[in-house]
């Protein structure tokens, strides 16, 4: 093979190496370009999930806060609305019992 064939046939392996590289790269394309459209169709339903997730993680969060503070607050022997309650319906049963009028405010 001549000097000139050799050069010709490693201009034609470039060229088709270029041809095949660029059809390579436009496939690529193609499919980030499709996947790229295939996640962006999942955004709604993404966003939808995670403000169900804050929400969910919210009443977590508020429900560990109120055991941390009713748990502070008895703690401090600090009566609770519901300690309160208690107290005041046997207040009533006992002055029931005892036949005492309440007062008025």
């Amino acid at each position: 093979m001549s000097e000139k064939n050799l050069i010709e046939r490693m201009i034609e392996v470039g060229l088709g190496m270029a041809a095949y590289s660029e059809e390579k790269l436009s496939k690529f394309v193609q499919e980030i370009t499709e996947h790229a459209e295939e996640k962006r169709k999942e955004i709604p339903e993404m966003k939808k999930e995670l403000k169900k997730n804050v929400a969910a993680f919210q009443e977590e969060f508020a429900k560990r806060v109120q055991k941390e503070v009713r748990f502070a607050l008895k703690k401090m022997h600090v009566a609770s609305t519901e300690d309160i309650a208690f107290l005041q319906r046997r207040i009533k049963e006992l002055e029931k019992k005892a036949g005492i009028k309440k007062a008025a405010k």
